[in-house]
């Protein structure tokens, strides 16, 4: 899956919710809000800024549904680790699935959610969990994953 990045700034229509309380920072802005991603950054009360390249085609190495918000699983050109965007950034461009996703629904502080991705993205929530901290262990299965998707792209053409 292939999206194109439209906007690098978001409209918060209240504040962006957390996918991990204990792996992100609170704002000065909001008891509530916490920062979830590290190339984030509040511009100010209603705008939500990402380091991403607006007209770049980028590969999706994850989908997730969780509060209401659809993210991408997406490593841009300024960080070697995957990070999660909200879809509102991206059009698809490209909706073909490799064909070892799996799909698998989770419960985190009570609230359901769902997650479309390579296996153990969806089979494990604390692979999950680590590697939206970005534990090393997390990030290698991560990068071996996407040696051989790039892999099966290459030969599929």
């Amino acid at each position: 899956m292939r999206v194109k990045c439209v906007a690098n700034k978001l409209t918060r229509k209240g504040f962006l919710e957390t996918l991990i309380k204990p792996g992100g920072q609170k704002s000065a802005l909001d008891d509530d809000f916490y920062v979830i991603i590290d190339n984030q950054v509040v511009i100010d009360n209603e705008t939500d800024g990402y380091d991403l390249a607006v007209d770049k085609v980028y590969d999706c190495y994850g989908v997730m549904y969780f509060k209401n918000e659809v993210r991408f699983l997406i490593v841009n050109e300024s960080y070697f680790t995957p990070k999660w965007f909200p879809s509102d950034l991206f059009d698809i461009v490209d909706s073909s699935l490799p064909y070892n996703w799996h799909c698998n629904s989770f419960n985190s502080d009570s609230i359901n959610g769902w997650m479309l991705g390579y296996k153990e993205l969806v089979e494990d929530y604390t692979y999950l969990l680590d590697l939206i901290q970005e534990i090393p262990y997390a990030i290698t299965i991560f990068n071996n994953m996407k040696e051989n998707l790039e892999y099966v792209y290459i030969i599929e053409k």
